[in-house]
């Protein structure tokens, strides 16, 4: 419990360098549960709330199943 909540994850831009983003009230906690080297993997970046909706540039899609995927071991 605790740690990091992810308020919603969209799948931007397809020619953006992130295909995931993910928006967090809390990005330090998100930046330790997914270092940079698995962020590139995973192609998804944090952003910090409160963010512009400029940021969610194409068509918004809940990712975050794809994310708890990942998170699973």
């Amino acid at each position: 419990e605790g740690g990091m909540r992810i308020i919603k994850a969209f799948r931007g831009n397809p020619k953006a360098k992130a295909s995931i983003i993910m928006l967090t009230a809390d990005p330090d906690t998100a930046g330790q549960l997914y270092p940079q080297k698995q962020r590139e993997e995973l192609g998804f970046k944090i952003m910090r709330k409160p963010f512009s909706p400029a940021d969610l540039i194409t068509k918004v899609e809940v990712v975050k199943t794809e994310i708890n995927k990942h998170h699973q071991s």
